[in-house]
């Protein structure tokens, strides 16, 4: 319990400056800047409401690379511009991080 009251605020000041990072590349696309939740979740590393603007993040992020956790923040912003996991979507994702496929498989290891 500790532990995770010491990790939570890095995670949100982590999360959040990545998120600021590559909200331009959203912006351009007409997304508003979302409402950022964080959250223990057992199954999931994020989730995105786009109706209603939010965006929650696993606190367990912290303990992986920051380049899953960008992998992450992407994927959750991609979902404003396809709510799947279409083809669409994937096409979106690989604009904005066209690595996501071997980040994703790294990030695997973390759940």
């Amino acid at each position: 319990r500790t532990l995770e009251k010491w990790r939570r605020p890095i995670c949100e000041e982590t999360v959040t400056a990545l998120c600021r990072q590559v909200y331009p590349h959203f912006e351009r696309r007409g997304i508003a800047f979302p409402e950022l939740r964080f959250r223990k979740m057992k199954s999931r590393w994020g989730s995105c409401r786009p109706q209603e603007g939010v965006l929650t993040f696993n606190t367990a992020l912290i303990r992986t690379p920051v380049d899953c956790i960008e992998y992450v923040v992407c994927h959750e912003f991609t979902h404003f511009l396809q709510p799947n996991h279409s083809p669409a979507f994937y096409a979106a994702l690989s604009e904005t991080i066209p690595d996501w496929k071997a980040r994703r498989e790294k990030l695997k290891a973390y759940m």
